[in-house]
């Protein structure tokens, strides 16, 4: 029985260092949007990753909002995270 099902939230991210120069940022965006099941070796790293993930998805920091909402209200966050 299910009482509360929240909405999809996003599981597996990938952050990048502030200082990481733009055009670093580029070229690892674009590789890891890029992987699919579809060749060899993105099949081997989505696998390793987690056996259901089928790639990437390009997000937005308002895509993690509800979790941060949610563990605001937690309390596993402090006041000026949200």
């Amino acid at each position: 029985m299910t009482l509360v099902q929240s909405p999809p939230i996003p599981e597996f991210n990938i952050c990048a260092a502030p200082d990481l120069p733009n055009d670093v940022q580029e070229v690892l965006r674009g590789a890891l949007l890029a992987l699919t099941r579809d060749g060899a070796a993105g099949a081997v790293v989505l696998e390793t990753l987690y056996t259901d993930y089928t790639g990437f998805a390009l997000t937005t920091d308002a895509d993690y909002a509800r979790i941060r909402e949610m563990m605001q209200r937690l309390g596993l966050l402090g006041e000026t995270a949200v």
